[in-house]
């Protein structure tokens, strides 16, 4: 990829973290351990977590790292409902831009590949189809509240003399941009979007060229 901008240099920079892991705690026993789920109350206005009737059977993880050379090899595919079928990697950029219609225009048209700094959020009718894997992954920086972190990890942070005053940087998954401008190339926000994601504000823009040759390397 050539980036002849500075623009786009910082917009793409600002983002690449590196490093990255979240770490879940959880017993699980085959056969005896409930599944358990978590669920939006809107008029508590809380996530309540609790186990249902269903016991754990098998535990599996995939590797999303193993299947990038293929996921964005630009070979057509009629289950991706973007970019004409196709996941391509980004080229040489093409522009930058602030203009509000370009960068809706960009996003609504579907077919570039960008990366695009907007704010947003899902609407509370859509937490519980989102709230086994909130969609939006980012290393935030968060206080280390009651009402941020929840009263159980407080209590258990309280107990072993940490530290509650400063802010911490976690990898989180959440359901709206958290007040702040995020980026999302193109295909993630377009998942976004059609998981329910409303864009409340549109920062930056910048187009790249689609690049296909990974396809032609496979015979496709």
């Amino acid at each position: 990829m050539t980036i002849s901008d500075e623009r786009i240099y910082k917009l793409l920079r600002e983002y690449i973290t590196g490093g990255l892991a979240a770490v879940f705690h959880r017993e699980n026993i085959a056969g005896k351990t409930r599944i358990n789920e978590l669920t939006y109350d809107e008029k508590q206005n809380k996530v309540i977590s609790y186990d249902n009737e269903n016991v754990t059977t098998h535990v599996f993880a995939l590797d999303g790292n193993s299947l990038y050379p293929s996921s964005y090899s630009s070979v057509k595919n009629e289950n991706i409902p973007y970019t004409d079928h196709r996941i391509y990697m980004a080229g040489r950029s093409r522009f930058y831009s602030e203009k509000p219609y370009v960068k809706k225009n960009c996003i609504d048209q579907r077919q570039d590949i960008f990366v695009a700094k907007v704010k947003g959020y899902f609407p509370k009718s859509e937490y519980n189809n989102l709230l086994p894997l909130p969609p939006i992954f980012r290393n935030i920086e968060i206080e280390n509240k009651k009402e941020a972190i929840g009263e159980c990890m407080y209590s258990q942070a309280q107990k072993n003399s940490l530290r509650m005053t400063k802010k911490d940087r976690k990898l989180t998954t959440l359901l709206d941009t958290n007040g702040q401008f995020m980026a999302f190339n193109n295909y993630y926000i377009l998942l976004l979007i059609d998981l329910g994601f409303n864009i409340t504000d549109y920062k930056a823009i910048a187009v790249f060229e689609k690049k296909g040759h990974m396809s032609l390397s496979l015979g496709r």
